[in-house]
Order: structure tokens, then sequence, then C-alpha cells
């Protein structure tokens, strides 16, 4: 069962009020997350990315199935004008067939594309993301193991949101950041280790992205601000413990 959005905003307000007030999580949409908290950790929102179809044009093959693309065009024109001139039509031009190496590129690019679009489904299908009030969670529920990856608040950096209005979903409503330091499992994870060579880490087409950009961003401030409490007190600290040897 899946609810479109950032299911705890049931309307827009301010941070701090939806996070007094948020109302209990129901178990159909967060019982693929909670197993994954820490004790006394607390949920305060979970989404997931579009569903369904999708072509992923950040993809490291993009140009090989752009050219592919152009093949398959003219590998179909060929076979037009060599069927059209079976028939009888003449058009002028020349009329024959596509040769078996051309055809055989054809074939084994669509299949790829194929694979990959059906990858992607899946993919999507079982990743869900959650923010808590101590990190963001990614879990990709549909492999064995899960795969789960945390990020602590302080190690997010350069946070975005792309949100375009004029553009149907799936293309729209990207939450991306940088990180401070980049964990070598993070990397080989199944759940995020797809996206690292681009350098960002991306929540993708969610739904009221608005809503759940800032909630990170209050978090990541509040975690910033943390640290640097923490920082200040530290000489106290110290002088405190010098003072009672």
């Amino acid at each position: 069962m899946y609810m479109r959005g950032f299911f705890f905003y049931r309307e827009r307000r301010s941070i701090h009020a939806f996070m007094s007030s948020a109302p209990a999580i129901p178990l159909t949409y967060d019982s693929a997350i909670q197993k994954h908290l820490k004790p006394g950790e607390r949920l305060l929102g979970v989404t997931r990315p579009h569903q369904g179809w999708a072509y992923r044009w950040h993809n490291r093959l993009l140009f090989v199935q752009v050219a592919w693309a152009l093949a398959a065009l003219w590998w179909l024109l060929k076979l037009a004008l060599w069927s059209a001139g079976s028939l009888g039509v003449d058009l002028g031009l020349p009329n024959a067939p596509p040769t078996g190496l051309h055809t055989v590129v054809v074939l084994a690019g669509g299949v790829v594309v194929v694979r990959q679009l059906l990858l992607d489904r899946q993919r999507r299908a079982g990743t869900w993301y959650a923010a808590t009030d101590q990190r963001l969670l990614f879990v990709l529920t549909n492999v064995s193991p899960e795969s789960v990856i945390a990020v602590e608040y302080g190690e997010i950096t350069n946070l975005r949101l792309n949100r375009r209005d004029d553009v149907p979903a799936p293309a729209r409503d990207v939450i991306s950041f940088d990180l401070k330091h980049v964990d070598p499992y993070l990397c080989n994870s199944t759940v995020l280790g797809y996206q690292i060579a681009s350098g960002a880490v991306v929540l993708e087409n969610v739904a009221d992205a608005r809503d759940l950009f800032e909630l990170i961003r209050h978090q990541v401030a509040a975690a910033a601000h943390h640290h640097v409490e923490e920082r200040a007190a530290a000489p106290t600290k110290r002088a405190s413990t010098n003072d009672q040897r």
C-alpha cells in the first residue's frame, strides 16, 4: 500500500509545529523502517520515490543509448524502405535491407534499455526514505538482506531542492545533497552505491518535496548548532578536569 507524498503532512505548517503535533505513524507505512531505528530514535517522516516506469536520464550509458536510438531509427528507416521496395513501391531511395550486424546492434541495445528500465522500476519499488530526529535512512526492502544506509545530519552539506512545476513526475521534485565524508560502505551499498559516482546523494522524485526538504534542512541546522555548542563547551570541560586534578 502506497500513499503518494510525505504522508505526515496533512497541511502546511512550520517544522516546529509539525514536530510537536505529528500524529502516530500508521504501521502500514512505517513497518519497513521501524526495525532499523536505534533505541530512542524517533521517526519524523517516511516517503518513497515515484513508482512505475521511468527513464533515468542521469545514467552512465546515456550517450551510448543516444547513439543506439539513432542507430535504431536508421534501422527502422532502412527496414521501411526495404519493405516498401518488396511491395513494389519505389520511393526513389536506396532500399537495401539492414545488415545483420546492424540488426544485432539494435536488438542488443534494446535488451539493455529494457533491462535498465525493469531494474530501475524494481529498485524504486523497494526504496524507502525516512527522516528521523537523528539521521536520514535509505532502505531497499526487495533485496536479501535488506540494504540500509544511514546518513547523519551533521554529514550533510549543500542541501538543495530542484522542484519544477512545469513538468510532470518523474522529472521533478528532486532533493539532493553532498557528503562531508564519503563512507566506503555507502559507496558499496545496493541502495545508494549507484549514485555516488555523480558526487551527490539524491532523494528521487518525491511528492511534496518542499515539506521533506524543510524538515531535513531544519535537522541539519540543529545538528550544526549542536556541534557548535559542543565545541564551545569543550574548553570549559577541559578546565574543569584540570582543576579537579
